[in-house]
């Protein structure tokens, strides 16, 4: 069997997608910081001779908060990603982080949670890097300081630079699936294709209903999103042209933004 890498961009869905795929395999803790201590060893450090190398570059099935270089270093024979609506994405990050501010367990584990607790959406958009998908696929074909550079101001003329968006579109090209947020669909290509064996998706990634203050008015909501997604739309409209039969849901508009919150949960003051 092929060894597979799933790089996984937080808050779409991966834990439940590795979950179905773990059980399939019949494997457990895959993911690359049980393997490898992230906090004391970096990917690239790693000894071919270590012990930690050894067992994650033989492993079928390896996922985490990892480039594709560093899943190649690993020896993965298919690497792939799946991609959410990147508003909806940081959306979902900011309940998951005010709903572990209310959780005991987590804020014993974490005290830095409580900052979040009576923190606006539009405040939590100010303090958190932005931009993270392409942060997650595309950072790793950049030099550290353009990382920061391009993701450190909106800066539209950037979308009309060649050099820019060609880096973005070959980086996106090395994977050999790219999927969205339907984990059912993307669960049947990878059996269907005999990546993996046949597993469903048990637990989808649905935010814990909660209190959301915006912290201004839609446009100021609408400015702060622009803001922090403006590279990832690129980066997933890219996707959906690239990989047009994985990525097929549309992007959130901006504009429909408030309304989608509105929707889903309970505005407050």
């Amino acid at each position: 069997m092929k060894r597979i890498g799933y790089v996984h961009i937080p808050k779409c869905g991966g834990s439940a997608f590795s979950d179905g795929i773990e059980s399939a395999l019949n494997l457990s803790k895959t993911h690359i910081s049980v393997i490898v201590d992230k906090e004391t060893t970096k990917l690239w450090s790693l000894k071919r001779s270590s012990i930690a190398y050894k067992f994650a570059s033989n492993s079928i099935y390896l996922h985490g908060h990892i480039s594709y270089k560093e899943m190649v270093l690993l020896k993965r024979d298919v690497v792939f990603t799946v991609l959410r609506d990147p508003v909806a994405r940081v959306i979902s990050a900011y309940t998951y982080n005010l709903n572990r501010a209310s959780n005991p367990i987590s804020l014993k584990n974490d005290p830095t949670l409580k900052r979040y607790r009576d923190m606006s959406f539009i405040d939590f958009l100010k303090i958190v890097k932005p931009n993270g998908i392409f942060r997650n696929l595309v950072g790793d074909v950049l030099k550290k300081n353009q990382l920061g550079f391009y993701c450190s101001r909106y800066n539209p003329d950037l979308l009309l630079d060649l050099n820019f968006t060609n880096s973005i579109l070959d980086a996106l090209r090395r994977f050999d699936y790219i999927f969205d947020s339907d984990l059912s669909r993307a669960a049947s290509v990878l059996s269907e294709d005999n990546i993996t064996p046949a597993f469903k998706v048990h637990r989808l990634n649905i935010s814990k209903q909660v209190e959301i203050n915006i912290g201004g008015s839609r446009g100021e909501l609408e400015e702060a999103l622009l803001h922090h997604t403006w590279i990832d739309d690129f980066v997933y409209r890219s996707a959906m042209d690239l990989f047009p039969h994985y990525v097929t849901k549309k992007p959130m508009l901006i504009s429909d933004a408030y309304d989608s919150i509105a929707k889903n949960f309970n505005i407050i003051d």
